[in-house]
């Protein structure tokens, strides 16, 4: 959207992914396959700049990382960004991780809110998609829960202590 074009109220919209966007943000995201992504934006006057404030939502698949099985993730996220005139972009630095809001961004001639929701829903893909009842297989095979023995759970390095061990006494004979 243009800046110019905005009048003195704003506008509020509403847009659908079509199926080469779609094959395109999966693509960016790393996932099999969106099914579908939609946002609706409200781009409204902010003192001196504007402020562009909206829900994405998405159904994205990507295979469990325990099965390889495809599964279903459904998005539904809010997204909100602030534009000024005369900001500097912020550093990394700059970002408070308590704040509730993200510092203000540098208003250019045109703000994308497709692109806004496509980040907002990047964001909220969860990387370790498990399918339902899919469960680890621990080391050698055995369940996670089956590693425990005698009411103790088993030590992080109990194998490499093991192999010490085993090592240590071929060294004696």
């Amino acid at each position: 959207m243009r800046i110019a074009d905005l009048g003195t109220e704003g506008i509020t919209l509403a847009q659908k992914a079509d199926s080469a966007e779609r094959a395109a943000l999966a693509r960016r995201f790393g996932v099999a396959a969106v099914g579908r992504m939609s946002f609706e934006a409200q781009i409204r006057p902010a003192g001196d700049g504007w402020r562009v404030s909206g829900l994405a939502r998405a159904r994205v698949t990507q295979p469990c990382v325990v099965t390889l099985v495809d599964i279903a993730q459904e998005i539904e996220e809010p997204f909100s960004r602030l534009f000024l005139p005369g900001v500097e972009p912020a550093g990394i630095g700059d970002i408070a991780p308590n704040e509730d809001e993200d510092p203000p961004e540098p208003l250019g001639t045109r703000l994308d809110p497709a692109e806004m929701a496509s980040e907002a829903v990047a964001l909220a893909i969860d990387p370790y998609p498990r399918a339902p009842g899919a469960r680890f297989e621990g080391v050698g095979g055995a369940p996670a829960e089956e590693e425990e023995t005698a009411g103790e759970k088993k030590k992080p390095f109990s194998a490499l202590a093991a192999l010490r061990e085993r090592m240590e006494r071929d060294e004696d004979k």
